[in-house]
């Protein structure tokens, strides 16, 4: 994705973070959404703004968008604007 992800990054002067996170199934759920959420409390304790953050994927990511979504909410975290997902 990292021509796409580029071309996102310049056409629309944002950052994007192409986010590796562990895999199944050496590593079952909820790894991967572990992951994701102490990424996304990293960029929050460095003052990134939830109001001007974005999760977007698709295909299993989406999934993985919407579990990472509900984690937040369930530790009482602020979310993202918002989600986009493509064929979850």
């Amino acid at each position: 994705y990292s021509g796409i992800e580029c071309h996102l990054s310049y056409l629309f002067n944002v950052t994007i973070l192409h986010v590796e996170y562990r895999l199944s199934p050496e590593h079952p759920l909820p790894a991967a959404v572990d992951d994701i959420v102490a990424l996304y409390c990293a960029l929050l304790r460095d003052k990134f703004s939830p109001s001007q953050m974005m999760i977007i994927d698709d295909l299993a990511g989406g999934g993985l968008s919407l579990l990472t979504v509900q984690a937040l909410l369930a530790h009482q975290l602020p979310v993202p604007r918002g989600v986009i997902v493509i064929s979850p």
